[in-house]
């Protein structure tokens, strides 16, 4: 299609537009009855008087450039852009270059952008959309070409707005999407709430009631995060007109009220006259009129002080037409003369004409039927002429389409002109591009042939020589990675020979040092000289240091060989609580300080835990705190977590305390072997073993420890036992008669290498009736085999290397006999050769060993029927009793202080004469006897067969 034809025919159709236009504005002005609208054709007398005002006002020297653009601006808008008016020859255009210039020149171009937005917004507020449209586009385009992203929004919307209210809603939401993407992309939260809360009024026009609604609570929500309370208000002012539109009042009424309440907040008496006309109206829905008429008469009052000439003559209609429901016709025609003065005054027909239509209501009730005929036809009239101002909005609006659609043929048109001038250039410098690329090309091709060539023999000879020095680096690593081996084999042989000598010589140690300690106490109550006494008591206290030093590294010694033995059994944590508070009674007094124990209910009387290394771990950690705290606290607590399982848990003890602390840098170092803080004196007082004893210990046990501590404030160690099981229920001893007369068959062959333990299992056996053959030599056990059974065999480990004779031993051993090994073994491997075996290791034995030759003899007994309920019954009494023994001899056991052991000798004397048990009484004589003679062996021996005996006598269900 020929591109000047279609411009041609556009442009004779928008003169005739133009034409038609015209014509409809003198026929609303007949219509009207009012000159004014025919006068707006061409400038007034009034018009050139402010012209001529404002631009000598512009000639002062002395006018402020801020004025001065105002000024300028002015001029440009009474001349207005859509005309041809001019001003001592320069036209609106002129006059807003003019404006332009003189901000560009003085750097105030964003308050011209505000200047600009002013204006269009008093033009939409007063209807002129042509105007408003003209600033509005001007602002967009400066903003734009600015740069200005903010101003940029704020004009998008503004024209959203002015396309809605002339019912253009797809350009109106168009500018409205546009400005919401930008203001997303720059998070610009208030031009994502106007833009959103414009679009919403476009839905709410459309009838599209849930979408409306889902647009007002979204811009609410921004409002509201914002903090901008008028922005709250007129959003739930908005949603309540929509549940009003929807027929839910009840709804609508609930969010007045919420927007008369942020209005009343924030002072804006607009929005407060706006929330009270909207619950008048729906008062009114509902017929409750005085209601109404209440809310409606505070909005007028409010209107009479804002000087808002078309809602003032709105709330008087409002205020009549209420007085008409009610019947109280005088007061209604009070109102609608008042509003009608007001509404010709501000000239908005749409007011006239509800005045006109209520007017003839009222004179119709009032039988007076001229005058309501005379209002019917003035409304009839006016009814005619708002229909032709909704004809000239339309008309409007095509003029406004046929406008964009010719700027958009005449881009078209420059764009393909361009287009074709830029084909015909392209086409020589592409001839000519195309000849030097080629050119180009081949040279480059050539350069990087010669350059491949090149680079491909000097990675060669590069290659050969990095080649040979990783076959001579590789070489090197071989013999270092050899050498490192030999190293790390030779250092662990080393660690484990040591090791493994600390742990085998834990019992010649300390047998000597208790000797040393045991005498000194019995010397201690023979010599009264209080010199020597002196002297005793020093050395008896260092003997306890040595002795404690020594187990200290022996313990670590045994825990890296591999030779620590954690036995779990039921350990009562609250006895345990009170031993340690016990122990360190004397210190507490001392230190002045407060120590406190804290177990929580629901930590079960008796848990499965190694009771001997739980008293090891909280004597550590007790005893750190009691050392570093002077005049504070130290607490011991103990509580449970839940696990996944209903038949454990986990078990949490603290030990906190408000001494010294400890220095952040040394946090990460203090579970360190022998590692000490040098800026501590008191840390000095020790090996530097404790904390990674106990560390060690509670890892065996699977459980962690952590620390926190703030140097100058105090410690927390904290530690974790996981999946701890309740052994309260479970904590019962069958009683078994060791001495029964079945027992006398059982055979048991022991293979030693020390007479001492030959003396420990045979001291260990002697409560039960069994036949014993003991032998040094392995040959001379392999002859008895020949023609005896026996039920187990006990072969000693330590010293053992007749490696022949153990293989040929398990070729004549029967598959019923059990076969137990005492200790560790060096040099032999034993596993090939026993599938069936049991293992105890020496000093830590006598306890588990004595369950299992039990469970050995209860197997017996229940051959012979055993009868349980011959046992004597056992009252609360003396089962407290019971336990306080029980603790005594633990007690006894771990501190193996000779004053404790006879201390747990007087209370079993005491028990047996209670009781009136002989077997006690022996017991209880023999060890005050072994102590006496400061025999360790036996005193040994007779603290480990304690319980069983307690068993024997019916006191251990």
């Amino acid at each position: 299609m020929d591109t000047n034809k279609l411009y041609a025919g556009n442009i004779g159709m928008i003169n005739h537009l133009k034409q038609l236009f015209s014509f409809l504005i003198i026929i609303q002005a007949i219509l009207f009855g009012n000159t004014v609208f025919a006068a707006n054709t061409t400038m007034s007398y009034t018009t050139n008087r402010n012209l001529e005002i404002l631009y000598n006002k512009t000639q002062t020297n002395a006018l402020h450039d801020s004025i001065k653009i105002k000024t300028y601006l002015e001029i440009a808008d009474l001349l207005t852009f859509e005309s041809n008016n001019d001003y001592l020859g320069k036209t609106a255009e002129n006059y807003y270059q003019l404006a332009f210039e003189l901000a560009s020149k003085t750097n105030s171009l964003k308050q011209f952008l505000i200047e600009i937005d002013t204006k269009g917004v008093s033009h939409r507020n007063t209807a002129n959309y042509t105007m408003a449209l003209a600033w509005h586009e001007k602002e967009l385009k400066l903003a734009d070409s600015l740069g200005y992203i903010s101003e940029k929004i704020v004009a998008l919307n503004n024209l959203g707005v002015v396309h809605r209210r002339i019912d253009d809603y797809k350009q109106g939401s168009d500018f409205h999407l546009r400005a919401l993407k930008l203001a997303e992309e720059t998070n610009n939260l208030n031009g994502i709430s106007i833009a959103t809360n414009g679009l919403g009024n476009i839905q709410y026009l459309l009838d599209n009631n849930e979408e409306a609604m889902r647009l007002f609570q979204e811009c609410l929500r921004i409002e509201q995060s914002n903090n901008h309370l008028l922005g709250v208000a007129i959003n739930l002012n908005n949603i309540g007109n929509v549940y009003k539109k929807m027929g839910d009042p009840d709804k609508a009424l609930e969010y007045y009220m919420l927007s008369l309440e942020v209005n009343r907040q924030i002072g804006s008496q607009k929005g407060v006259a706006i929330c009270y006309n909207d619950i008048g109206a729906v008062y009114r829905a509902r017929n409750d009129f005085d209601k109404a008429l209440n809310y409606s008469l505070l909005s007028l009052e409010l209107n009479e002080s804002l000087n808002d000439l078309n809602s003032l003559a709105n709330s008087k209609i409002r205020v009549a037409q209420l007085y008409i429901d009610k019947k109280e016709y005088q007061n209604a025609l009070r109102y609608l003369d008042e509003a009608l003065k007001i509404s010709i005054q501000s000239q908005s027909k749409a007011n006239i004409k509800d005045v006109y239509n209520l007017m003839y209501v009222v004179y119709k009730e009032l039988k007076r039927p001229e005058l309501a005929l005379n209002y019917l036809e003035k409304a009839d009239q006016l009814n005619d002429s708002i229909i032709n101002s909704e004809t000239r909005k339309s008309i409007f609006h095509m003029q406004t389409l046929f406008d964009r659609e010719r700027s958009e043929n005449q881009i078209t048109l420059l764009k393909k002109q361009r287009e074709i001038s830029e084909l015909s250039s392209k086409r020589q410098k592409f001839i000519s591009v195309i000849t030097g690329i080629i050119l180009l090309g081949v040279l480059a091709a050539f350069v990087v042939v010669m350059y491949i060539i090149r680079m491909k023999s000097q990675a060669n000879k590069l290659l050969k020589i990095k080649h040979q020095e990783i076959e001579q680096a590789r070489a090197k690593l071989e013999i270092y990675a050899h050498q490192m081996e030999l190293a790390k084999e030779e250092a662990i042989r080393s660690n484990m020979l040591k090791s493994q000598f600390l742990a085998n010589m834990s019992h010649e140690i300390r047998t000597p040092m208790n000797s040393v300690i045991g005498f000194t106490d019995i010397l201690a109550m023979i010599i009264t000289d209080t010199r020597q006494l002196s002297y005793l008591e020093s050395i008896r206290s260092s003997g306890k240091n040595l002795l404690m030093l020594i187990n200290d590294i022996l313990d670590l010694s045994k825990i890296e060989a591999g030779k620590m033995v954690v036995d779990s059994g039921p350990t009562n944590i609250r006895a345990l609580f009170s031993e340690i508070r016990n122990i360190f009674s004397v210190q507490i007094m001392e230190k002045n300080v407060r120590f406190a124990t804290q177990i929580e209910e629901n930590v079960p009387e008796l848990i499965s835990l190694s009771e001997i290394r739980l008293r090891q771990i909280l004597f550590n950690l007790v005893g750190n705190a009691m050392k570093f705290t002077k005049n504070g606290e130290v607490d011991l607590i103990a509580y449970t977590e839940k696990t996944e399982s209903e038949h454990d848990f986990n078990l949490c003890l603290k030990v906190n305390d408000t001494g010294i602390g400890i220095p952040a840098a040394s946090l990460d170092r203090i579970f360190e072997a022998f590692y000490q803080e040098t800026d501590n004196p008191a840390s000095n007082h020790g090996t530097g073993l404790g904390l990674t004893i106990t560390k060690r210990l509670i890892e065996a046990m699977d459980g962690t420890i952590r620390v926190e501590s703030e140097f100058g404030k105090g410690t927390s160690f904290q530690i974790n036992f996981n999946k701890v099981s309740d052994e309260t229920h479970e904590n019962t001893m069958l009683p078994v008669n060791n001495k029964s007369e079945k027992n006398e068959h059982l055979v048991f062959f022991l293979l030693l290498t020390q007479e001492q333990t030959e003396d420990e299992l045979v001291g260990l056996f002697k409560s039960f009736n069994i036949q014993i053959h003991s032998f040094y030599q392995i040959n001379k056990l392999m002859n008895l085999l020949e023609s005896t059974t026996p039920d187990c065999i006990f072969i000693e480990l330590e010293g053992l290397n007749e490696d022949n004779y153990i293989q040929v031993l398990n070729k004549k051993i029967s598959k019923s006999t059990r076969i137990i090994l005492i200790g560790t073994a060096n040099n032999l491997d034993l596993q090939p050769y026993f599938t069936r075996f049991q293992r105890f290791i020496i000093p830590d034995m006598s306890r588990a060993l004595l369950k299992f030759v039990r469970s050995i003899a209860v197997v017996r007994a229940q051959e012979l029927e055993f009868e349980t309920a011959n046992q004597p019954s056992i009252n609360e009494d003396t089962r407290a009793s019971v336990v306080q023994l029980l603790h005594a001899c633990k007690n006894a056991q771990n501190t193996q202080f000779m004053n404790d052991t006879d201390a747990f000798a007087d209370m079993v004397l005491n028990f047996a004469r209670v009781t009136d048990n002989k077997a006690l009484n022996e017991y209880g004589t023999d060890l005050k006897n072994h102590v006496s003679a400061f025999d360790i062996e036996k005193i040994n021996i007779e603290m480990n067969e304690f319980e069983h005996l307690l068993s024997q006598q019916g006191f251990l269900e």
